[in-house]
């Protein structure tokens, strides 16, 4: 069996027969930007399509002790975090106990059946993005916010309000492909990790390391790197953050691949 014939099983059974993992991203898309409008009701100034997406996305600051700050948790961003693990949770394990033997000694390629999900993990995790955004788009036309890319003093909050001096090309950056890359890193890692143990084990243990990261900002709790507001101040710069999330990735495949071809899968090949 060919790495196509593998992606294309991957692709029917992973995402269109699990199509209804996407409500979970599809609803609270839906559910933030008629909250985002909401907020911003009774602005004269409407702003334009970033200033809506960088403040929906931003999330808050991790907590500081000794300052006249309140801390405030960033619940919605923790839950988007499980809706978009739970797309991707479990699929890999299950096909492994399923069908997953039987098509890697067609293949005679366990590598070729692991890279073959890593592309399917990393296409549904940008897929669920794309669902989750495409409300805003819709809503925030339907409201007639311009849809523009750049920022406006009108509607950037205090938290945010750093990015003003950014360019309009970082701040796509920061609050659209850096969140994506970090989501990928944290499915593969979630897809090894429930291979080793369980999808119920994986996604328990990565949600409660980004719970301690909404916490406590550090370069070493990964869940920092996706969160735009705390990339003002991070010490390696939202570069930084994105050459952690791409080595995270690569990490993960290279790792993935050694298990599999040294794992015993209970048959011979």
């Amino acid at each position: 069996m060919k790495f196509g014939r593998m992606l294309k099983y991957d692709l029917r059974y992973g995402t269109v027969r699990r199509f209804g993992y996407y409500l979970l991203p599809l609803l609270l898309g839906v559910a933030d930007a008629v909250r985002q409008v909401l907020n911003y009701y009774k602005v004269r100034n409407p702003g334009t399509l970033l200033d809506h997406w960088l403040i929906m996305t931003a999330g808050t600051q991790p907590y500081q002790p000794n300052t006249l700050h309140s801390y405030k948790f960033p619940t919605i961003w923790l839950i988007m975090q499980a809706f978009m693990l739970l797309v991707v949770n479990g699929y890999t394990s299950g096909d492994l106990e399923e069908h997953g033997s039987v098509m890697i000694v067609k293949s005679r390629s366990r590598a070729g059946w692991w890279l073959s999900k890593c592309v399917w993990c990393m296409f549904s995790t940008l897929l669920a993005y794309v669902i989750y955004y495409i409300p805003m788009f819709l809503i925030f036309a339907w409201r007639g916010i311009p849809m523009k890319m750049h920022l406006t003093k009108r509607l950037v909050t205090t938290s945010v309000e750093g990015f003003l001096n950014w360019k309009t090309a970082d701040v796509c950056a920061v609050v659209l492909f850096i969140p994506v890359a970090v989501m990928m890193f944290l499915c593969l890692l979630q897809m090894l990790l429930e291979v080793v143990w369980s999808p119920a084990v994986a996604i328990i243990l990565l949600l409660v390391i980004q719970g301690i990261s909404a916490y406590k900002q550090s370069v070493f709790l990964w869940g920092n790197w996706g969160i735009p507001v705390r990339m003002l101040k991070t010490p390696i710069g939202y570069i930084g953050n994105l050459r952690c999330s791409i080595a995270g990735i690569i990490v993960c495949i290279v790792i993935g691949t050694i298990l599999f071809k040294r794992r015993d899968l209970l048959f011979k090949e």
